[in-house]
């Protein structure tokens, strides 16, 4: 429930530039809420998603939604 909400409420920013994320044990599950922060933050420069147990078709999905930003 926390990950959605901070997704929720970074979800409507756009001046993210850097977002450590790491060492986060988010999980595919809960990183399909952050997406919605990469889809909207579209200045990000720096992102670290070291040791978050994140699933490989979870990180195709990011890679669309950066290329496409």
């Amino acid at each position: 429930m926390g990950v959605e909400h901070f997704a929720i409420a970074l979800q409507d920013t756009y001046r993210i530039v850097e977002l450590d994320l790491s060492l986060n044990d988010i999980g595919s599950r809960n990183f399909e809420y952050l997406q919605r922060i990469f889809k909207s933050n579209i200045n990000i420069e720096l992102l670290n998603l070291d040791n978050c147990r994140i699933e490989e078709e979870q990180i195709k999905n990011l890679c669309e939604i950066l290329t496409t930003n």
